[in-house]
């Protein structure tokens, strides 16, 4: 009977197990939020949160205005945006925008490589602390910044075993040899965990003296079920840790190495190192440029060369220019990089005491991003989508009639010459994620020069009746392009109405003469 009700007590942990981790609710991948932003009914992607939400206990999916979120803490709904302590396994050592990552930006580090030990948990604003276990003979191979730690973010951490020369000398917390009698109390790492015990005390675990003392259970039967249940939940439990721990270390050596060619990529920009001078110079900067030029992107990366004094990235909008005045007049011990796709005549006077020709940088600038610049945003893109170049695709070949898809180096050369409507960085990134089938066809929406002439020519039609009839019936053929395009069509449907909404001010002109 006792095995029985065993067995069935086994069965229902199992069951709970395996359903804690098959079933996980996850918010889309970053590369999925503009597909999601259209769903949602956003106003634009960065709008596009997916967050934890109090209220609800479960992932919920919002349109709202992307804010700051300070250091140590992740982005949550609350009604509104609002803000949390990081998770025990996550931490955020710097502030970043609420439609980043639905948890805090870096995953805490496992420290379970051979010969590790973590000393220190860290914080919701710093990564856990490890040692090499010099009780078990172990020394870093790197020698650490701190001579009793080292920090698995900043440094590698890796372990070796260390074997004594001296003959009945052992590794102290120094990582030096010495004989038990040099060995002296206060030695320069005495290695304690944040609860204040010493690990170097010897814990010892005392066995239960008997679960069952007062009863009839058949001890044999009882003892075999449980040596059995214990075979199978090590079992069980070995093979998913096993599994998260795989998991963990490929999402954050994959976030990893994502983020360090991203650093690289626009470090090695042709203009960021004049912007580095500049923000050092000036403690002010302005990013200007239409969507997808790479401000933010490039504040990021500016704001991590500031060392001297701390940065803060504002993004301008019309509502906030009070917030920025107050900013620019209170920024004696901080730095400030203002994001903005416009420079309005009122922040321009904001900007006169700081010579504004020195701090503002424009991204929409064709000269801004050289061929090379150019080259490397696009191989950046490429490569973060998995997309092999034409070389790449032919020198790993073997099947010539493979439909993989790849780049080629003319399509390349193509794209690098195009004025786009959006900025390259962003024209580069949604080409590699959703619509490398278009190659070149993507790039070439209507120019930046032709939507200049249809917005004058609109604006002309205010005053010249010949311009407004022309707009008009351009905004006319657009709408009609379901239907079969014939004069009739257009004047009957779409005409009256356009003259209507766009030059109210002109109808007598027009009506009965067309």
């Amino acid at each position: 009977m006792a095995s029985i009700v065993l067995s069935i007590l086994f069965a229902i942990e199992i069951i709970k197990i395996v359903g804690v981790v098959t079933y996980d609710i996850k918010c889309p991948h970053k590369s999925h939020w503009q597909f999601r932003a259209i769903k949602s009914k956003c106003e634009n992607e960065p709008f596009y949160h997916c967050l934890y939400d109090k209220n609800t206990k479960n992932l919920t999916e919002k349109c709202t205005k992307p804010d700051d979120i300070p250091s140590g803490y992740r982005a949550v709904l609350s009604g509104n945006l609002d803000a949390e302590k990081c998770s025990d396994t996550y931490f955020a050592p710097f502030i970043y925008w609420s439609n980043d990552s639905v948890e805090c930006p870096y995953l805490k580090s496992v420290c379970a490589e051979e010969g590790q030990v973590i000393l220190d948990n860290g914080s919701e604003e710093e990564d856990v602390k490890c040692f090499c276990d010099y009780r078990q003979g172990y020394e870093y191979i790197f020698k650490p910044k701190h001579d009793c730690y080292c920090s698995p973010t900043d440094e590698d951490c890796t372990c070796y075993r260390k074997r004594c020369k001296e003959e009945g000398s052992i590794l102290t917390s120094d990582y030096i040899c010495l004989t038990k009698d040099q060995i002296v109390p206060d030695m320069k790492c005495e290695i304690t965990n944040k609860s204040g015990s010493n690990v170097n005390e010897d814990h010892t675990i005392k066995a239960n003296e008997g679960l069952f003392p007062d009863t009839n259970i058949d001890k044999y039967h009882l003892k075999t079920s449980f040596i059995v249940l214990g075979i199978i939940l090590i079992g069980v439990s070995a093979l998913i840790i096993s599994c998260i721990r795989y998991c963990m270390n490929m999402e954050r050596t994959r976030g990893t190495n994502e983020q360090e060619l991203l650093w690289e990529s626009v470090k090695s920009l042709s203009k960021f190192q004049d912007l580095s001078k500049k923000l050092e110079m000036n403690s002010l900067l302005v990013l200007k440029g239409r969507t997808g030029t790479g401000k933010n992107t490039i504040a990021t990366c500016l704001k991590k060369t500031c060392r001297s004094k701390p940065c803060q990235i504002k993004r301008l909008t019309d509502q906030e220019l009070s917030g920025i005045e107050y900013l620019l007049t209170n920024m004696k011990e901080t730095k400030l990089i203002i994001l903005a796709e416009h420079i309005s005549p009122e922040f321009r006077s904001l900007l006169k005491p700081h010579n504004p020709s020195d701090i503002i940088c424009d991204l929409d600038d064709d000269n801004f991003y050289d061929t090379k610049d150019k080259e490397n945003i696009l191989t950046f893109h490429r490569r973060k989508n998995n997309i092999p170049s034409e070389d790449e695709w032919e020198q790993c070949q073997t099947n010539q009639n493979s439909t993989e898809v790849y780049m080629k180096t003319s399509l390349e050369a193509d794209l690098c010459k195009e004025k786009t409507l959006k900025g390259f960085p962003w024209m580069c990134a949604t080409l590699c994620k959703d619509h490398i089938n278009l190659g070149i066809r993507y790039f070439r929406q209507p120019p930046v020069d032709l939507v200049s002439d249809l917005d004058n020519l609109k604006i002309k039609g205010e005053h010249d009746n010949r311009s407004a009839i022309k707009y008009c019936l351009l905004v006319s053929v657009l709408l009609s392009n379901d239907d079969e395009l014939t004069v009739d069509n257009i004047l009957d449907k779409s005409f009256e109405k356009a003259m209507t909404d766009i030059y109210p001010k002109k109808k007598t002109f027009y009506h009965g003469k067309c």
